[in-house]
């Protein structure tokens, strides 16, 4: 049984009012009447009744599809690209931006981009300077990690992966969610400033648990709380009266295993002392100790990459 013609279905409708409404009285006269066999099903029958009382028409209604995209939109959208763009300084824009200065909802305006313009988003990336005699020590150090990994299981889940992070208060770019739409990679890289008003948050990890996020701040004489920046005391204190008392009270501090950078704050004599009472001299990853985590490594340690997501 194929598509029912215009022709077919006023047939079968003036049938059917003839022979009492009966789906099946209406296909047998049918088939008396033209000699055709299985012209549609009884629920067939039935549709195209209920659409004719509808409608009162047995034509198609026109369908409604996906409308093409005008030229005068695309070209609104690349306008728009190019003033967002402008108003930035590294020239990023969002689908979001466009949208609002469109209309157009962006998912059309992520499809427009993609398969009018030719566009593609380009993500700015931080570029980490290495310095000579990096990456040889950053592959000696995975080397020992994954040999430590391979002959210990429980090696790895052991760790406590450490860092701080500043959250600046005044506009940045943010490299997750800004994109550059181009045709090709702009290979954009930005000065960060040196000094910018922040907060600075200290969060620690294992395969097993996570520990809620420390804020360095301290009582300004007015009596309120202030940010303040990391230094070897601040440090020391906070894995004093912090780190050290949660890590006691779950009972993982006699196996645990401590990881953080090579950053002053977290070398200096005060804490590297702390660390080898609490931690012992073989249960620290970090500069001063027999596995030194390598300097200028943001990219290797996972809380970039899972706390962030998270």
């Amino acid at each position: 049984m194929g598509k029912l013609t215009p022709n077919e279905r006023s047939t079968l409708i003036r049938l059917y009012d003839l022979n009492g409404s009966s789906p099946t009285a209406t296909l047998r006269a049918y088939r008396r009447e033209t000699g055709i066999r299985d012209v549609c099903s009884t629920e067939t029958l039935r549709k195209l009744v209920a659409k004719f009382e509808r409608t009162s028409s047995v034509a198609d209604l026109p369908r409604s599809g996906r409308p093409k995209v005008a030229e005068e939109t695309v070209m609104d959208m690349a306008l728009a690209v190019m003033e967002i763009s402008s108003q930035n300084a590294y020239g990023e824009s969002s689908t979001s931006a466009i949208s609002n200065v469109t209309g157009v909802s962006k998912s059309t305006v992520a499809k427009i981009l993609k398969k009018k313009l030719d566009l593609f988003p380009y993500r700015i990336q931080l570029l980490h300077k290495l310095e000579n005699g990096d990456p040889q020590r950053r592959f000696e150090f995975a080397h020992q990690f994954l040999t430590n990994a391979e002959f210990d299981p429980q090696w790895l889940p052991r760790i406590i992966f450490g860092d701080e992070a500043n959250f600046t208060l005044c506009g940045q770019v943010n490299t997750w969610n800004t994109r550059i739409w181009g045709e090709e990679n702009p290979h954009l890289f930005i000065e960060v400033p040196l000094h910018a008003e922040k907060v600075t948050v200290w969060i620690g990890f294992s395969a097993n648990f996570i520990l809620d996020p420390y804020f360095y701040q301290e009582f300004a004489e007015n009596g309120n709380l202030r940010s303040v920046t990391v230094n070897g005391a601040r440090y020391c204190e906070m894995l004093e009266d912090y780190v050290i008392p949660q890590l006691a009270e779950m009972e993982v501090l006699d196996d645990a295993i401590w990881m953080q950078d090579g950053a002053p704050a977290h070398t200096t004599r005060v804490v590297t002392d702390l660390l080898r009472r609490e931690f012992g001299n073989n249960r620290v990853i970090s500069r001063k100790f027999p596995l030194s985590w390598p300097a200028r490594s943001p990219d290797l340690t996972p809380c970039d990459f899972f706390y962030g997501d998270t």
